[in-house]
């Protein structure tokens, strides 16, 4: 079994941005923080625990399939805030422009199914371009599943959606039904069609 739990945390370092230096720099130097390290500042003492990180798109199309796209762009974990326990997604927004197709609709959806079980708050801390166009009517189906998903946990438990960057079609919808919606000045845009 060592050699299992070996592979397993390869694999599990090779999906970590902390591991590529380089992508690190990019990041910071657009004046913003990895999916990660936002993550690691909303929970208490650094720490959550990340919830399907194995799950990846199934799209064949335009060579979809052998693509690297890591974390599907985004990471959903859960953890605590204030001891409290609180369920959240982190866009990667260095992954495909953190665009949504159905492994991140997969995943989001099973977060917030895992919120509503559990009576957690959802935190979404947006900064990605829309569906992933490239996976056609998957990319939109990942929304429309989010969407619904949001609408059921609405009343049942506290939801917000904090923007670090780019809130754009979709992703602009996803927050608009979230109870609060905050922005990060100057940095934060939301829009649907466009930033006209």
């Amino acid at each position: 079994m060592s050699d299992v739990y070996e592979k397993y945390e390869r694999l599990r370092a090779k999906q970590s941005i902390e591991n590529n230096p380089a992508k690190v720099e990019k990041v910071h130097g657009k004046g913003k923080f990895t999916a990660q390290e936002r993550l690691k500042m909303l929970y208490d003492g650094d720490y959550y625990e990340e919830t399907d990180p194995w799950v990846r798109n199934a799209c064949i199309h335009f060579d979809m399939y052998k693509k690297d796209a890591e974390n599907e762009g985004a990471i959903t974990a859960f953890g605590k805030v204030n001891d409290r326990k609180v369920c959240a997604f982190s866009h990667d927004a260095f992954v495909m422009g953190g665009s949504s197709g159905d492994g991140q609709g997969t995943k989001i959806a099973r977060l917030i199914d895992l919120a509503i079980k559990s009576g957690t708050p959802i935190v979404g801390l947006n900064d990605a371009s829309g569906a992933r166009i490239q996976e056609g009517v998957a990319g939109l189906n990942a929304y429309c599943t989010q969407f619904g998903r949001t609408s059921i946990a609405s009343g049942w438990v506290p939801q917000i959606s904090v923007v670090l960057g780019t809130a754009a079609g979709g992703t602009a919808y996803a927050a608009a039904l979230t109870d609060f919606i905050i922005m990060a000045n100057p940095i934060a845009k939301m829009f649907i069609t466009g930033p006209g």
